[in-house]
């Protein structure tokens, strides 16, 4: 028996080389890197063809990330026109779109049918392409909305657990804004890769929050960490804010149908240990 094809559109970041990883056991899995098909160039965009067959699964996760300003966003709005446009004729026979939970407005508790009103550009990138998928491909469309995700491959070095875990492994001081109050919803990017292969073994369609349902206050994270370095060099500092709490303070997710299907993404402080060494 063939295996099913998972060509992932977007090779070669830190969370698409983890979703090869995960899938590649089980599936035919193309990558495909934008060094090879680059689909900001239409005609780039077209070798696609070359390599599509008769019910593949796309999985799309083709960005430029975090979008920061309008040549990013329209950059990343090209990427999905120009796929639409040479492509939405296929039958595929599942599409994933690897979204953001930056889509939602702010609010405590996230649901699926929570108010979409992004107040960042890379919110409002990513919902638009949503909505153009949605629109113009031929099939249902998965759409995955991904909450704040480290790994000790992250490139951005974000605040949070990818920064803390870096500066506690060289015995530095880790800066908080504020008293580090927020509480927000870290998921490793290993359970992502799991979840994703869950929704194609299942062919999952519609929305699906990606999370783990559980939130830690940045000032929790960090003193988790310093915990586990086991030194006393690595201190906490709290530092002035110079902007406005993001998100009110609290973003917790609603991971029902994650739950439904079974899954159950690891809490932070489960795998805080395991993973440091890697940093």
């Amino acid at each position: 028996m063939k295996k099913k094809r998972i060509i992932i559109i977007g090779a070669g970041g830190f969370i698409s080389t983890e979703i090869e990883k995960e899938l590649k056991n089980k599936f035919s899995v193309i990558p495909v890197l934008r060094k090879k098909i680059n689909f900001l160039n239409v005609q780039s965009a077209k070798k696609l063809v070359q390599l599509l067959r008769p019910n593949d699964t796309i999985i799309f996760i083709a960005s430029k990330a975090p979008v920061k300003n309008n040549k990013m966003f329209i950059d990343n709005m090209l990427m999905a026109t120009n796929f639409i446009k040479l492509y939405s004729h296929f039958n595929f026979k599942q599409f994933i779109y690897i979204s953001s939970d930056a889509v939602y407005s702010d609010k405590k508790i996230i649901k699926e049918n929570s108010q979409t009103l992004p107040n960042s550009l890379h919110g409002l990138m990513h919902l638009m392409r949503e909505r153009l998928f949605t629109q113009f491909l031929k099939i249902p469309v998965t759409i995955l909305r991904i909450t704040l995700v480290y790994g000790e491959n992250d490139p951005h070095n974000s605040y949070g657990p990818n920064s803390f875990f870096r500066l506690a492994k060289n015995r530095k001081i880790i800066s908080l804004y504020g008293k580090g109050e927020e509480k927000r919803d870290h998921i490793h990017v290993l359970d992502v890769a799991k979840f994703i292969r869950i929704v194609v073994e299942k062919n999952k369609k519609g929305i699906i929050n990606v999370a783990t349902g559980f939130v830690y206050s940045f000032n929790q994270i960090a003193k988790i960490i310093i915990k586990i370095t086991n030194n006393k060099k690595t201190k906490i500092k709290l530092v002035k804010r110079k902007f406005p709490m993001p998100h009110l303070g609290y973003r917790s997710f609603n991971i029902k149908k994650l739950r439904q299907m079974n899954f159950k993404p690891s809490k932070f402080p489960q795998v805080a240990k395991l993973i440091f060494e890697k940093y």
